[in-house]
């Protein structure tokens, strides 16, 4: 591990994914300088965001002292799955089962906009 003044720097992986719709509401709260901050100081530097149908794009990132790439889709995100330390998601059935058949650590976050009531 690194060690970038008081903040231990140990290159852990998040992978934030939001499926095949959109979640803007999530990106957008997650896309905040403190919340990278918070990010970075435990340790995870490397982030990558699938964004979905969402027309707001990460812009925040530029003064964190984080990595930030962003993709809308790609057929298969196993190998983001695989490699990130921790996922945060929304609740898809089919991204969840995959996270837990990869031992990883999962935040799961409903996506309100989409329950009809």
């Amino acid at each position: 591990a690194e060690y970038m003044g008081n903040i231990m720097n140990s290159n852990k992986k998040l992978f934030i994914t939001v499926g095949t719709t959109e979640f803007e509401e999530l990106i957008k709260t997650l896309d905040t300088l403190e919340i990278y901050k918070i990010f970075a100081k435990n340790g995870y530097d490397n982030i990558t965001m699938q964004i979905g149908k969402g027309t707001y794009e990460p812009q925040n990132f530029k003064e964190a002292s984080v990595n930030v790439n962003f993709f809308r889709f790609k057929p298969m995100i196993d190998e983001e799955i695989r490699e990130s330390d921790l996922i945060i998601s929304h609740c898809g059935a089919g991204t969840l089962l995959d996270c837990l058949r990869a031992k990883k650590k999962i935040i799961a976050v409903v996506n309100l906009s989409l329950i009809h009531i």
